[in-house]
């Protein structure tokens, strides 16, 4: 049991781990943008990359960042019936929810492993004069679903967990 709350642990720090490099990504993005922004208007030449890996960034915080934005309840949630359902039937509903939502984001591992590894083959750059290996910012779309699919086991064995212990205890009294 401890290895296992070991592990359920381990997911959420992996989480928490990609929030705070999403939070430096986000940081850098906007001093990508201020730079442009700056050279644009003061100069009026901007500097050509900030366009492009802004953009890039942008793709790397939305992906890495979405495993913390779920451990800290950042996603929209939709409550109306779990409100008025007991507290068992609501772990219950959370579990069949994670279970589904597992099952989506496996295949999306899946078919954002195919698209990178297509984008790897054809070797895939950027259209811009930059000629950026697209590998890369695609890569994070594969390693923040891999990371969402851990957290979400580790929450759905958290949950199965508690369901068992409610259920042990209802039995002895």
């Amino acid at each position: 049991m401890k290895k296992l709350e070991r592990t359920i642990n381990m997911t959420s720090v992996l989480g928490n781990t990609l929030g705070r490099l999403s939070g430096w990504l986000v940081a850098l993005m906007m001093v990508l943008v201020v730079v442009e922004v700056f050279m644009r208007y003061i100069f009026n030449k901007p500097p050509l990359i900030a366009d492009e890996f802004a953009g890039y960034l942008l793709v790397s915080v939305s992906f890495l960042g979405i495993a913390y934005t779920h451990l800290v309840k950042g996603h929209v949630r939709i409550t109306f019936l779990v409100d008025r359902v007991s507290p068992q039937m609501a772990l219950w509903f959370r579990l069949i929810t994670l279970l589904i939502s597992e099952a989506f984001i496996i295949v999306m591992c899946f078919a954002s492993y195919e698209y990178l590894a297509f984008s790897v083959m054809i070797n895939e750059r950027s259209p811009s004069w930059l000629n950026f290996p697209l590998k890369y910012p695609q890569a994070t779309i594969l390693i923040g679903f891999l990371v969402f699919a851990v957290v979400i086991l580790g929450q759905i064995i958290q949950t199965a967990i508690t369901i068992a212990n409610k259920v042990g205890k209802e039995d002895v009294t």
